[in-house]
């Protein structure tokens, strides 16, 4: 009653044979106020996808770790994972912008340690303009695990979120669309396809920030 009115309508997808999973939202301002919706796409893989010598590819615009914890790490392997770390490891988190083609379409890849395989996420920027990168490479049992990210804002708390402009609002009876497509690259083409794509959205080098941003 206190809160917000908002309505998410989802609608997932995928074609016989296909290996490709698509999801429609729609967020819906149900009150006659504005108001703030923020929305978050957490898209975890782990092991054999995962593993030393991983990477993650894509047309990246702007990249700033979340804290000191991300800074400590060299920023130029910002992308790229070492396999599961010993006792005491905790997350290192990224926060990125990326670029898009003039009506908004981008891709993000995980791409196997072997190169044969990978798996992209592909959505408009328009849409969910920011990235974070979750890196959890603790212990297989305890975790090891990245997430792949799109979404309308950082995951900050909201108010920080507001300050910095990143924060949507809804008018009454506005709504918020979100397409977001998994798929699983199944050979090493498909792999190079998707990387191709990358490159040629990648206009000019990242800037790769080393202040943190929390």
């Amino acid at each position: 009653m206190f809160g917000p009115h908002l309505r998410l309508m989802t609608e997932i997808s995928t074609e016989i044979g296909s290996s490709e999973l698509v999801l429609n939202d729609t967020v819906v301002n149900l009150a006659d106020i504005p108001q703030e919706m923020e929305s978050l796409y957490h898209i975890n893989f782990g092991p054999p996808l995962l593993g030393a010598g991983a990477k993650f590819v894509a047309p990246v615009k702007r990249v700033a770790p979340r804290d000191a914890r991300a800074a400590e790490a060299d920023m130029a392997k910002w992308n790229l994972y070492v396999g599961p770390q010993p006792a005491g490891y905790s997350e290192q988190v990224y926060f990125a912008e990326l670029w898009a083609d003039q009506q908004g379409s981008t891709q993000a890849l995980l791409q196997s340690p072997d190169g044969k395989s990978g798996a992209l996420v592909a959505f408009n920027a328009q849409q969910l303009p920011y990235f974070t990168l979750w890196k959890n490479e603790a212990s297989l049992k305890t975790g090891y695990v990245t997430g792949l990210e799109p979404a309308t804002s950082y995951p900050f708390h909201r108010a920080e979120e507001r300050k910095a402009g990143r924060l949507p609002k809804l008018a009454p009876g506005g709504s918020h669309e979100a397409r977001v497509a998994i798929k699983a690259l199944l050979t090493e083409a498909e792999v190079q396809v998707a990387i191709q794509m990358i490159n040629q959205l990648q206009r000019e080098e990242p800037r790769v920030e080393t202040k943190p941003m929390g």
